[in-house]
C-alpha cells in the first residue's frame, strides 16, 4: 500500500511555489471547466492526453487544483506561467491525481500516464518530420523559381555575414 504523500508542487516563471490538492469537489469544476473527469479513473489516459495537447484545459485544471490557497487572481496566475512553469504543473497535476486516487487503482494511473507520453513523444516526433519535409520542399521550390542552383544558394550561405540592427 502506498503511503500518504505530501502535495505535489511546481513553481510559475516568479519562483513562486504553488501545491496540488485535489479533492472531489475540485475534480467535480474540473470536469465543468475542462469537460474531462479525472474521477474516472477507467479513462484517465484520454483525459491526460487532452492535458498534453490543450494548454488552456491544463491551466484550468491546474488553476482548480491551487485557487482555493491563491492570493491571485487567475489572469495574474496565468501572467506568471510559462511553457516550463506549464510543464511543471502538468507534472504536479499528474502526482495530485495519482494521490488522490485510491490505491488499488494508482497502477492504472501510472500506466495510462506511461502510454500517453510514449505516443504524445511519437507525435511530435512524426510532427518535427513532416516540419523538415516541408522546410526542405519549400526551400527547394524557392530555389528553382528564383532560377538558382543549390550549390550557388550553399556557396552563398557559406560566405555571407549577418549585419547587426
Amino acid at each position: 500500500m502506498d503511503l500518504p504523500t505530501t502535495s505535489p508542487t511546481f513553481q510559475d516563471k516568479q519562483s513562486r511555489t504553488w501545491a496540488i490538492e485535489l479533492d472531489f469537489g475540485k475534480l467535480r469544476e474540473i470536469r465543468k471547466r475542462t469537460q474531462l473527469d479525472f474521477g474516472e479513473i477507467e479513462k484517465f489516459a484520454e483525459a491526460w492526453a487532452h492535458i498534453l495537447s490543450d494548454d488552456q484545459k491544463a491551466l484550468a485544471a491546474i488553476w482548480v487544483g491551487i485557487s482555493d490557497r491563491c492570493e491571485l487572481t487567475e489572469d495574474d496566475w496565468l501572467a506568471a506561467m510559462d511553457g516550463d512553469s506549464l510543464e511543471a504543473g502538468c507534472d504536479a497535476l499528474l502526482a495530485a491525481v495519482r494521490n488522490f486516487t485510491r490505491p488499488l487503482k494508482r497502477g492504472m494511473i501510472d500506466a495510462g500516464a506511461a502510454k500517453i507520453h510514449q505516443r504524445y513523444k511519437e507525435a511530435i516526433r512524426l510532427a518535427e518530420q513532416t516540419i523538415e519535409a516541408i522546410t526542405t520542399e519549400t526551400t527547394r521550390d524557392a530555389i528553382e523559381r528564383l532560377g538558382m542552383q543549390q550549390q550557388t544558394v550553399r556557396e552563398s550561405l557559406a560566405t555571407s555575414t549577418t549585419v547587426g540592427v
